[in-house]
């Protein structure tokens, strides 16, 4: 009785691989005068030092075989079970490929959705929304800041890690943002070490001003900018270690003056 699974035909040997024992898709020829598989020759060449596996001496060459790949062509063809199994490994290959591009694409979507969510949390934090703000008056000065009905205070953060407004160890602060230990200031930006200030801007060691810029260790100011130690001034700029001052321009050596 005649079995029902075909059986694959005898490859004759000069189409056959020495190294693999299978048909040869892509022959090339080397220099030691044999014909191998590209890949399988490569593969031996690399694994032994580019000696061939008949003489064992080095391999300087590989070059295509046209006319042994048009007769493997024709073998393949004329052999349906040969053509059947080519096909299946190629749709099997496909196949593989394909579950890697899903793979490798959901993987992608997935990182893009975390970054935009790490995104929309830094955005938050650094630029809360217009519902989290009210609006009010402090010495006749109009300011918008943090809704104290959701957020009280800024957190006192002992190790260093900033709260959802970017400070870090400041207290009873509203509406600041990225400031570092400041004490009961108001609206104030990228300050350090300031004290019952308001609108301050990257302001260090300032104390009970208003609307003070790039100031240093000021005390009781107004609109003040880039003053360093001043007291009690009004509309200073490029100051220092004044006192009682008001409206003086690049003062740096002039101390104790009271101007109109």
């Amino acid at each position: 009785m005649a079995s029902l699974v075909s059986e694959e035909p005898e490859i004759p040997k000069h189409l056959q691989c020495p190294i693999t024992l299978s048909l040869m898709k892509d022959p090339v020829t080397a220099s030691d005068g044999q014909t191998y598989e590209k890949e399988a020759i490569e593969k031996w060449m690399k694994n032994n030092n580019n000696s061939s596996p008949f003489t064992r001496k080095p391999i300087t060459s590989i070059n295509p075989n046209f006319a042994i790949k048009n007769l493997c062509e024709q073998f393949m063809l004329s052999n349906e079970t040969l053509l059947t199994k080519e096909l299946m490994e190629m749709e099997e290959k496909i196949k593989n490929k394909k579950e890697k591009i899903k793979k490798l694409r959901e993987k992608r979507e997935e990182e893009q959705k975390l970054r935009k969510l790490k995104e929309e949390e830094e955005l938050k934090r650094m630029n809360p929304s217009y519902s989290d703000f009210v609006t009010m008056s402090i010495d006749g000065d109009v300011y918008r800041i943090i809704n104290t009905t959701t957020t009280t205070t800024t957190t006192i953060t002992s190790n260093s890690i900033p709260d959802e407004n970017g400070n870090i160890d400041c207290t009873n602060c509203v509406g600041c943002k990225n400031c570092i230990g400041c004490v009961d200031c108001v609206d104030c930006h990228g300050c350090t070490g300031c004290t019952n200030c308001n609108g301050c801007i990257r302001c260090t060691g300032c104390e009970e001003c208003k609307y003070s810029a790039k100031c240093t260790g000021c005390v009781d100011c107004v609109h003040c900018e880039n003053c360093t130690g001043c007291q009690m001034c009004k509309n200073c700029q490029d100051c220092t270690s004044c006192y009682h001052c008001a409206k003086i321009k690049k003062s740096e050596h002039l101390r104790y003056c009271s101007w109109d």
